[in-house]
């Protein structure tokens, strides 16, 4: 499994994020966004408990399936839009709505003023295909 791979399946899958609020889990899926830089950006909406989740304890765990059921997890924390510069999200918005035509369901287009975004710095990558397991911490590229 390298980088590559990863991101394919990402880009082709609906996701779960997995968060925590006390001691209880959250699970909900969410649509990742993968920058040409092979960043993983996701789009919320700001009046959600998510969001609540999200400041309280920024970890969370993205997890999908590939079409051959290999399991993929990736455990990292979130960071707000706040931590980027005003071009940066203004460009990643404009990207989103391009390549996820659905977002207009949920948002008026990329300057919706209720649109949260984060970026995924990861700390871990669990791939599974039947027994073999495979653990890594791969060189994402940093913002």
């Amino acid at each position: 499994m390298n980088q590559r791979e990863i991101f394919e399946i990402m880009k082709n899958k609906f996701i779960f994020m997995g968060t925590v609020e006390g001691d209880r889990p959250h699970v909900r899926p969410m649509k990742p966004y993968i920058d040409d830089e092979n960043n993983i950006w996701l789009i919320s909406h700001v009046e959600t408990k998510k969001i609540k989740e999200i400041e309280a304890n920024n970890r969370v765990e993205l997890c999908t399936l590939g079409d051959e059921n290999e399991v993929l997890r990736i455990a990292g924390q979130l960071e707000p839009e706040a931590n980027f510069s005003r071009n940066v999200i203004e460009d990643i918005k404009n990207k989103m709505f391009v390549s996820m035509p659905q977002l207009q369901e949920f948002f008026t287009g990329s300057e919706d003023p209720n649109i949260a975004i984060y970026h995924l710095r990861v700390s871990e990558i669990i791939f599974r295909h039947g027994v073999n397991e495979v653990k890594s911490e791969l060189n994402f590229h940093k913002l």
